[in-house]
């Protein structure tokens, strides 16, 4: 498992070791699906973090647009980390299986993992951090899950609310910064909203790091 803050990302690291638990309840279920989750990153210059993944019934929300944010997804969109979030997700009884990735997706590419869910569990959830952020993350919140074939969703970039978007490597865990440290520095504004992007004010530059429009292309193709 990593530890939040002694993350490090790099342009010449491009594999993070974290732990890859599942936790599938065999009693809930005796009949599961299988679901291959694809995250293509869109942006130009962000790197995505090692995305969370979720399977879980209509009442489990990773986070409420307008609400503040649990200090597991605050941890997740400041330090990249998604062990926090996922050991929280494991523990609710609406949850049936969790994931974590093992490395981060550079623009332009994809990774993939493989999900779990029964008759109950028709939704699913997915986040990750901007890496070249405060405290950005991409995000699918309690989308259905495909009865056959494959569904495709656009993820939007959010701010957590819970870091003031100073842009200074100070506070910021990947490239060009590469902090581990990601020293906190608090927002006045704390619920979570769609994120505003990046505008030049500190250390990091807006034509190389900043979008437009979606961050992540989410595909869901149920495999079993």
């Amino acid at each position: 498992m990593i530890k939040s803050n002694a993350w490090r990302l790099g342009l010449a690291t491009l594999s993070l070791i974290v732990s890859t638990p599942t936790w599938a309840d065999p009693q809930w279920s005796t009949h599961t699906r299988d679901y291959e989750i694809t995250i293509t990153n869109l942006t130009a210059g962000q790197i995505l973090t090692p995305a969370l993944a979720v399977s879980h019934d209509r009442h489990f929300r990773l986070f409420e647009a307008g609400e503040p944010a649990s200090d597991t997804l605050a941890t997740l969109a400041e330090t990249g980390d998604p062990q926090p979030a996922a050991t929280q997700a494991m523990n609710d009884t609406h949850v049936f299986d969790v994931q974590t990735d093992t490395a981060p997706i550079l623009p332009g590419q994809s990774r993939s993992l493989i999900l779990s869910a029964d008759r109950f569990a028709r939704k699913f959830s997915v986040a990750g951090m901007l890496a070249a952020t405060n405290d950005g993350f991409y995000a699918v919140n309690a989308a259905s899950l495909p009865w056959w074939g494959a569904t495709t969703i656009y993820a939007w970039a959010y701010d957590a609310g819970s870091e003031a978007n100073n842009e200074q490597c100070d506070h910021i865990p990947g490239p060009p910064c590469d902090n581990g440290r990601n020293e906190h520095q608090s927002d006045r504004v704390n619920f979570v909203r769609v994120h505003n992007g990046i505008h030049g004010i500190g250390d990091l530059s807006s034509p190389a790091l900043d979008w437009r429009g979606p961050v992540a292309k989410i595909t869901i193709r149920r495999v079993e």
